[in-house]
């Protein structure tokens, strides 16, 4: 269903792009970006563009079924919600995109340094008020795919618990389950008691 209404914006995808396809729209981001750090694209202005609003709103919606469903699709739509984001400024769901550029970079370019400095612009810009709405996803995908493999464990159990809570607030059993089963691995790997483990799922 998403992929048949990004067709209104001109998008053809197949259900399972080439890798090819994928590598050609990292190399694009990667120009856009250019010679700025990518630190420097907290500084991107938000947009208003109601197309791209819409468009942006279909790419984030496919990802959670992107991501069980077909890698490459997962990976494309990301990685296109980062270019756009960097063509045209910033929204909610460009946090989504951010983050979710760790699941790529590193495993499937070898870039697990910018995955981890995409992961931190993801959290930098959520805590922008006008782009908060998806801050519970930001903090579910960062503390489970950059934290643990940069940070204490610790770090990532207190962005995980923050999650839960935050996606509670906003009404997303989907992401309170994601974060309450992430929360649950981290956990198991940082040592804390079987006991405390069950106390926090309940």
């Amino acid at each position: 269903v998403g992929l048949e209404q990004l067709q209104a914006f001109g998008v053809e995808w197949s259900t399972e792009p080439p890798n090819e396809q994928v590598r050609a729209e990292y190399d694009l981001l990667r120009q856009r970006v250019g010679d700025r750090a990518i630190e420097d694209l907290l500084q991107l202005a938000s947009t208003n563009d109601s197309d791209l609003l819409d468009q942006m709103a279909v790419l984030e919606a496919v990802l959670p079924s992107a991501a069980f469903f077909d890698k490459n699709l997962h990976d494309l739509a990301v990685i296109r919600m980062a270019r756009l984001s960097v063509e045209h400024g910033v929204c909610a769901a460009s946090t989504q995109a951010f983050a979710h550029l760790s699941l790529a970079l590193g495993p499937r370019f070898g870039d697990d340094r910018d995955g981890y400095r995409y992961g931190n612009l993801a959290v930098a810009l959520a805590e922008r008020e006008e782009l908060a709405r998806l801050r519970h996803k930001v903090y579910c995908v960062v503390a489970h795919h950059v934290l643990p493999w940069t940070r204490p464990l610790q770090a990532a159990l207190s962005m995980m618990r923050r999650a839960i809570e935050l996606a509670q607030a906003a009404g997303d059993p989907i992401y309170a389950a994601f974060s309450a089963n992430h929360l649950i691995s981290i956990a198991l790997a940082a040592g804390v008691s079987l006991e405390l483990v069950q106390s926090e799922a309940e």
